[in-house]
């Protein structure tokens, strides 16, 4: 009853005729905000921002929707309100040709060349970090302007960065990617996503574009020649988790960013993956002679996507687009790494079921897999993304060790970047944010 009490005067308010100034969208966005302050999900001026940020393209995206009344009302209070599910199943269609049989997997021999893969993720630079402010503050994100400072007793964010509720300053991204240069020959980067803070409030284009193109200036300048095959993480936009499919033109698209990506990315992509990157968001390219890497744009698979409310039946095509780079690859005898910031396992159900299918499809037999932080002789199981126990699916040795460093960011979820060496002949596979080899027979 406290939640509803309000909600129901502040409808009554917009209601009133004497009120008639007040648009649909703002009748919405006022009961929305007063929800949010009486569940106290954030402190009450964060409710009103992030609203304000949200309404216009939540509220497209709803109209534009097919939801029924029990299907909304499912949607916004749970499954004892009404049946929520319009996400049906629908199917890729896969090429006729038949999968070629499965050789025996062949260890590499001592020897045999070996890549130096460099995997980089959620860095979440914070460009209002300030040292010694509060870690333990009321809003989302602390260390920062506003954050107050820690009482008697309570320690403030340090100089690098804070196992708290805090992003990173740019002093650590300097010395990490300075610290990641040195590392020796390195073959190619793997950037899975998430550049800007997580201060999701308050973000503007220009705080995304002004992440984008900072924390790619630093890789260049640290990394010098060396090829970074970025994917497109969930934070990159604003409002945040909001991607619309191609469909959706004008302001709403996200033109603005897959432009600005294209632009700062490409002298690291070729123009065959730039063309497909400025339309939704994913590319592939050759790595090398015999092995392509393949970029998905996770946001299409993402239950936090709202615009998926409209239609969430492959987005952009990406999954129909996979099969024709997988159904090539293996014409052509070529090893695919595909990576994306969003675990397949935590998709959307359908998109989920169809993605395990193509792989399966294009996979050879499950192989070993071992922690890349472990020796080769004390293997550890590393987590795999989670699909559904009638698939399976080939996941390959790792061969040599692997460095790893985490750096403090936002809590448990930390940043990192690990070194991972692998032969030309079998490859790796991690989770959130995923890798995942394919080995094409």
């Amino acid at each position: 009853n406290g939640l509803l009490w309000p909600s129901a005067s502040l409808l009554s308010h917009y209601g009133n005729p004497s009120h008639s100034t007040f648009t649909n969208a703002e009748r919405v966005a006022g009961v929305a905000v007063v929800i949010c302050e009486r569940l106290r999900l954030v402190p009450d001026p964060i409710c009103s921002q992030v609203v304000e940020l949200f309404k216009h393209d939540v509220i497209t995206a709803w109209i534009g929707s097919v939801l029924r009344p029990d299907e909304a009302c499912g949607l916004l209070l749970g499954s004892t309100c009404g049946r929520w599910d319009i996400y049906s199943d629908w199917n890729i269609s896969l090429p006729a040709t038949p999968k070629p049989p499965v050789l025996p997997p062949k260890p590499p021999h001592p020897g045999a060349p070996q890549l130096r893969l460099l995997f980089l993720t959620d860095i979440h630079w914070d460009r209002e970090y300030i040292p010694g402010s509060s870690a333990q503050c009321k809003e989302p994100l602390c260390c920062r302007a506003g954050s107050g400072w820690p009482g008697r007793g309570r320690r403030g964010a340090g100089q690098w960065g804070d196992y708290s509720k805090c992003d990173l300053p740019l002093r650590t991204v300097h010395s990490l990617l300075k610290q990641l240069g040195g590392q020796g020959a390195l073959d190619a980067v793997y950037w899975t996503g998430d550049i800007p803070a997580h201060n999701i409030w308050h973000q503007s284009r220009d705080d995304q574009l002004t992440a984008l193109t900072t924390i790619t200036g630093l890789l260049r300048q640290y990394l010098g020649k060396l090829h970074v095959y970025p994917a497109v993480g969930n934070h990159e936009s604003t409002p945040v988790n909001s991607f619309p499919p191609p469909f959706i033109h004008g302001n709403q698209s996200s033109t603005w960013l897959y432009s600005a990506m294209s632009e700062a990315w490409a002298h690291w992509l070729p123009p065959s993956a730039l063309h497909t990157l400025r339309m939704a968001g994913f590319y592939t390219v050759s790595v090398r002679q015999g092995l392509r890497l393949v970029s998905l744009n996770m946001n299409f698979c993402s239950r936090e996507n709202f615009w998926l409310l409209i239609n969430s039946t492959d987005p952009a095509g990406q999954l129909q687009w996979l099969v024709t780079v997988l159904q090539q690859a293996e014409s052509q005898r070529e090893k695919v790494h595909i990576i994306g910031h969003i675990p397949p396992g935590l998709c959307l159900r359908s998109w989920s079921w169809n993605y395990y299918r193509i792989v399966n499809r294009y996979t050879g037999p499950r192989l070993p897999l071992t922690d890349p932080s472990t020796t080769a002789h004390c293997p550890t199981p590393i987590h795999s993304t989670p699909h559904p126990p009638t698939h399976t699916m080939m996941v390959s040795a790792l061969i040599g060790n692997a460095s790893q460093l985490f750096i403090p960011s936002f809590i448990s979820n930390r940043n990192s970047s690990r070194l991972y060496r692998s032969s030309q002949v079998v490859f790796i596979k991690t989770a959130l944010p995923w890798l995942n080899s394919i080995t094409v027979t």
